[in-house]
């Protein structure tokens, strides 16, 4: 990671460790463990820089007075090109570490204290996610259920309605085959009426003709 590089700064670090603690290799207070709200597969993700920059801003906010850790990783980071060995670049590294004052243990001590840092940032980083989880997930899952029923109860309204359409197309039906078959019936009773009936007008226009003709006046 190259310190140099990275800047800005996205989460504000809460309950920092005392430098005076650092020193003695102990955080004024131990952060709690980071609380998984989802699951998280490290292998998958990308490096940020925005996250990069906001965590080195952490540590640089909460930086020892001295030479320590945050000093020394710097240091390697400026060797990385002029010293290709890896074991060689730590001990130069710790060689001018020792210039100014600074110890093995030191190192080590802050280097956990830096490391606490960190862990700090990833609780309160933890804790946005929640926040946001709750915001954007969580409500709306808690909103399902009444979806769901209000969904059952228009889908029961639409079978309802359905069934309601169903029985009156059928009694539609049922009245359409009952006016055909009246109107048939009718028909019969109209032709039926006017065959009879000019029967009769027949007759008697047939008798007024035979009556003029054979009777006289």
């Amino acid at each position: 990671m190259n310190w140099n590089k990275l800047k800005g700064l996205v989460f504000e670090t809460e309950g920092e460790p005392s430098p005076k603690k650092a020193a003695e290799g102990k955080s004024a207070d131990a952060p709690a463990p980071v609380k998984v709200i989802i699951p998280v597969d490290v292998s998958s993700g990308k490096t940020d820089n925005t996250i990069l920059e906001s965590l080195v801003a952490a540590m640089s906010k909460a930086n020892i007075e001295g030479f320590d850790y945050f000093e020394y990783s710097k240091l390697l980071d400026s060797l990385s090109a002029s010293i290709p060995s890896e074991q060689m670049r730590y001990q130069t590294a710790f060689a001018s570490a020792a210039v100014m004052n600074a110890t093995k243990q030191r190192l080590l001590e802050t280097a956990d204290f830096y490391k606490d840092i960190l862990n700090t940032e990833a609780l309160n980083f933890s804790t946005t996610v929640g926040l946001r989880i709750k915001d954007t997930v969580t409500s709306k899952e808690e909103a399902m259920p009444s979806l769901d029923a209000a969904i059952k109860e228009k889908a029961d309204t639409i079978n309802k309605l359905t069934q309601e359409i169903n029985e009156l197309s059928v009694s539609k039906t049922t009245i359409l085959n009952e006016i055909s078959e009246s109107k048939i019936k009718i028909q019969k009773v109209q032709n039926d009426f006017a065959a009879t009936l000019k029967i009769f007008i027949d007759r008697i226009d047939g008798d007024k003709l035979k009556i003029e003709q054979y009777i006289p006046a």
